[in-house]
């Protein structure tokens, strides 16, 4: 192995333990003995970086704590020992360790791993493939220099059933039961093959820890054995959850055996289940031959043969660089975040739960789906936005998604927004007079005068400054003066020009008698005020940054749901404009 790097961004290591990280036996994982009993990392002798400098021809770590506010330190290591003082250079928060040369000055040893290449490196995709099902949260690609295609590669925020499926290769998720038992002693989940299968496979984790279990496998071959499915392997997935203090991990040099306490009674449990699954799924076919036809030789998906105007060629879940340039804060005429203390006695509103029980009833899934999983292509006009679902082609009206998504933030997250600092105080007052006078407002001479009608509206508001401030984070003072705005979306802010007409209707429009109707008649304003003009800037970039980093980001978030809106092909909300098989019958391809 020539080349090999970790990276992480996590605490760091600090200057003066840096001459002891390659030392044996030196860890930081114990400060004493009996914090083997909740021993929870995947190492811990403090051996591994150690046994490392002693075969690899360079070490190097380069690291930055918190504490480190200028610079982090990089230094080099053989045989266990530090060469030179650490030495200072540019480096993010976390810690880089560079090995090279494995077995450089072990030649027999390197002579011998150079013709087990190929079983190297299937036994390094059965540890990845593994840890990838355990967490399927996590994104994990992994790939093979001297050849083109990915070993693995797993989307960002994935379920452990398709992660199951995508390296198995089933193509059938009625082929996996899923499997879940609760007691006072154990917690376990996991998933059991329900259909004849050609392999014997067993994954468990402990803690999250992968470790090998030959008396719990021999236990459930047995079961196998005298079910339905006697003649055929089994794929078992069991992530087991223990008090770390029954378990014992330190009765193995490499860890990958462990001992807890009960562990006969938790074994029969664990069995006496599966035993139930196996006989259950008796109703449904155990021939299912996407299922009989995975080898456990060859853990690539053998994907069915489709058209080629019938490929999903891109996937919602991967991420975009641009996310991570991203600027939250997109307007000058706001300061950073000020957090919120929240008391939960204020969020029992009848009338909030109510609101939120009437959208709910009104919920399309369909919609729902395909806004959760839309792909973003791009602006069609001012007021329309182009996404991409499976094969479809979609336009979408901006002004409505942006009322739909930021309603939905100020019921469900009512009385918990962020506020947004104004950077210059404005009367209130002086900002109703304005509003009157603009062309929006319809004031005539019956309504009364501008200036009196101003005085009276900032009285109002002032009147209610408390309830603003709790629930939506507007603070107004005593003299007039309005601070602050509540943070909905995260990088979308108002256009302050529709700011003396939002004040203007929360004096005018708003029944403060009334706790429902006050509460909806600010959320319909608040919605109104911050959705005005949100795709009209000079600026194309800040365009595309507001519509997709801040309202289509929030959209895709798991508790967002869309409202009915009809059939959305012939909705102007939301219209499909073509296919891949249109666009194929044209150009002949996709």
């Amino acid at each position: 192995m020539k080349f090999l790097q970790i990276s992480d961004n996590g605490c760091g290591i600090n200057k003066d333990d840096l001459s002891l990280v390659c030392e044996r036996f030196a860890t930081s994982k114990l400060e004493k003995f009996s914090d083997l009993d909740k021993i929870t990392t995947y190492g811990f002798r403090g051996e591994a970086l150690a046994s490392i400098s002693l075969i690899a021809s360079t070490l190097k770590i380069k690291t930055k704590c918190k504490t480190d506010k200028d610079v982090g330190y990089t230094c080099q290591y053989h045989n266990g020992k530090l060469l030179s003082k650490p030495m200072p250079c540019a480096a993010n928060l976390g810690t880089t360790i560079t090995i090279e040369g494995l077995f450089k000055n072990m030649s027999v040893r390197h002579k011998a791993l150079s013709k087990r290449e190929n079983i190297e490196v299937t036994n390094i995709c059965q540890v990845v493939y593994r840890y990838a099902i355990e967490n399927s949260n996590i994104a994990f690609n992994l790939k093979n220099l001297d050849k083109s295609n990915n070993l693995l590669n797993t989307k960002l925020n994935s379920s452990c059933l398709d992660n199951i499926c995508h390296i198995y290769g089933i193509t059938s998720e009625k082929s996996l039961y899923f499997c879940e038992i609760e007691d006072e002693n154990f917690k376990l989940n996991g998933y059991v093959s329900v259909q004849k299968v050609r392999f014997h496979e067993f994954i468990i984790f402990i803690n999250s820890r992968l470790v090998e279990c030959a008396r719990l496998k021999r236990i459930i071959k047995k079961v196998y054995e005298l079910s339905t499915l006697k003649n055929s392997g089994f794929l078992i997935y069991l992530s087991l959850h223990l008090d770390p203090s029954h378990v014992d991990v330190n009765v193995h040099p490499a860890k990958s055996d462990v001992i807890f306490l009960n562990q006969e009674d938790i074994f029969y449990k664990i069995s006496e289940k599966i035993k139930e699954m196996i006989n259950n799924s008796n109703q449904i076919a155990v021939n299912d031959d996407s299922f009989m036809n995975v080898s456990k030789k060859s853990f690539t998906r053998d994907i069915p043969s489709t058209y080629q105007y019938d490929k999903v060629r891109s996937d919602f879940r991967d991420q975009k660089i641009e996310n991570l340039s991203f600027k939250k804060d997109l307007n000058p005429y706001f300061t950073n975040n000020i957090d919120k203390e929240i008391n939960d006695n204020e969020l029992n509103l009848n009338s909030v739960k109510e609101m939120k029980n009437n959208f709910l009833d009104n919920v399309d899934p369909f919609t729902t789906k395909i806004l959760k999983e839309h792909i973003y292509i791009g602006l069609l006009s001012q007021n329309h936005l182009l996404i991409q679902h499976n094969t479809d082609l979609i336009s979408m009206d901006i002004n409505y998604i942006c009322q739909e998504v930021l309603y939905q933030v100020c019921i469900f997250h009512f009385a918990t927004f962020k506020f947004i600092k104004l950077q210059k105080n404005f009367d209130i007052e002086k900002l109703i007079r304005l509003a009157l006078d603009s062309n929006e407002c319809d004031w005539n001479n019956e309504d009364g005068d501008k200036s009196e009608l101003a005085v009276n509206g900032a009285k109002i508001l002032i009147a209610h400054q408390s309830l603003l401030a709790d629930y939506f984070s507007i603070t107004i003072t005593k003299d007039k003066f309005i601070q602050t705005l509540p943070n909905l979306i995260p990088g979308l802010v108002p256009k302050l020009i529709y700011l003396p007409i939002f004040l203007l209707a929360l004096a005018c429009q708003v029944n403060w008698e009334i706790e429902k109707d006050c509460i909806d008649t600010i959320i319909k304003e608040l919605v109104s005020f911050y959705s005005k003009d949100i795709s009209k800037h000079n600026n194309e970039k800040m365009e595309r940054k507001i519509v997709e980093h801040s309202l289509l980001k929030q959209a895709r978030k798991s508790k967002f749901r869309l409202a009915k809106i009809g059939a959305y092909v012939n909705d102007r909300c939301m219209k499909k404009i073509g296919s891949n098989h249109d666009f194929y019958k044209i150009f002949e391809r996709c």
